[in-house]
């Protein structure tokens, strides 16, 4: 089921995008596409443990690390 649910998204609109994004990423970090993938895997995966810490979600904590990249950096991305 699991697969099939995968392969829905992977054609709708917000697939089509993190196809595009992934295909950026490869061309742009000149790493293969798996590589791409295990490293957004892993990212994502340290994402949801410190949520789980934090009694927060996931798209929370990724919200306010780039909030505080941004600010120290000096802008938004």
């Amino acid at each position: 089921m699991m697969m099939l649910e995968m392969a829905r998204v992977l054609g709708s609109p917000d697939g089509i995008r993190l196809v595009a994004t992934l295909r950026r990423l490869v061309r742009s970090q000149g790493l293969p596409v798996d590589q791409v993938v295990r490293n957004s895997v892993e990212h994502i995966e340290r994402l949801e443990k410190l949520a789980q810490l934090n009694g927060k979600t996931v798209k929370q904590v990724a919200d306010e690390a780039m909030a505080l990249y941004e600010a120290k950096e000096g802008g938004a991305a």
